[in-house]
């Protein structure tokens, strides 16, 4: 089964080509033309649609906006210059390997060296 994303505004076209290149089922805010939608929105259509949602907003990270235990899956990319190279190379080798389930209900911190989880 292909894991099911949603990538938010701020992911790069160039991190949704890379992810669609290695066959993850991506859909994305920018495309769905979504920009500007609240972080509740996005939670909502993420768990309506059962999908990990990939960003770089460090409001998502925030337990008091999204306490324990999450209803979706949130990857969250926490690089001091998330340039598209950088996001792509740490993003699909985190993804490697990894089934929807492991990432369900979970809130992933990914840097170039680390991996913290909550949840």
């Amino acid at each position: 089964m292909k894991l099911k994303l949603l990538t938010d505004e701020n992911i790069s076209l160039s991190t949704l080509r890379e992810l669609r290149v290695r066959d993850y089922d991506v859909e994305d805010i920018k495309e769905e033309k979504l920009q500007g939608i609240s972080d509740n929105e996005i939670v909502k259509i993420a768990a309506k649609e059962h999908r990990i949602i990939i960003t770089l907003d460090k409001d998502f990270g925030n337990l008091l906006l999204f306490p324990p235990p999450l209803k979706i899956g949130v990857i969250l990319i926490d690089l001091r210059f998330p340039k598209p190279d950088r996001v792509n190379r740490v993003l699909c080798n985190f993804l490697k390997g990894k089934k929807q389930e492991y990432l369900d209900k979970k809130l992933f911190l990914i840097d170039e060296v680390s991996v913290r989880i909550r949840g």
